[in-house]
């Protein structure tokens, strides 16, 4: 039984572009906006782990590129996007605009980050927090809630 599992996990599988396996085209896109090199790995890592296609951007305008560019189920930000004049605030707002229906998350560890994603209209994941387990919850439940239409 437990094998028959196994096949069946591996058939949700298939070698992209890079010759890596990965989940296919049938699993959420998200679009991952993180300027920390570690964060960015980190959080990529784990939201292949938890079988989200991910695309990442390191700066607002690569971001903003992408965002114009590719149809996302979920765009996740930070909200300090290095030493540019944008912030992940701005391009969650700008997302609205682009992409319509695609789930907006802001992290951050900013005091204010519940106060900046409301204003936003992005669910907020404190980073100073157990982002690890909160994030891809988030993520499903913001793809479910913009989905659904709610």
């Amino acid at each position: 039984m437990g094998q028959d599992r196994s096949k069946s996990s591996l058939r949700s599988l298939k070698k992209n572009g890079n010759g890596n396996v990965g989940p296919d085209a049938s699993f959420p896109l998200v679009l991952l906006v993180e300027d920390d090199a570690r964060d960015l790995a980190a959080m990529e890592s784990l939201l292949r782990r938890h079988g989200f296609r991910v695309v990442t951007a390191k700066t607002f305008d690569d971001a903003d590129r992408q965002i114009n560019g590719t149809r996302f189920a979920a765009i996740v930000a930070d909200y300090r996007l290095g030493s540019g004049s944008h912030d992940g605030f701005e391009l969650l707002r700008r997302a609205r605009d682009i992409q319509g229906r695609a789930a907006r998350i802001l992290v951050t560890s900013d005091p204010h980050g519940a106060v900046l994603a409301e204003a936003c209209e992005a669910t907020w994941v404190n980073k100073s927090e157990d982002h690890a387990v909160k994030l891809p919850e988030a993520i499903r439940a913001a793809i479910k809630a913009w989905t659904s239409g709610i």
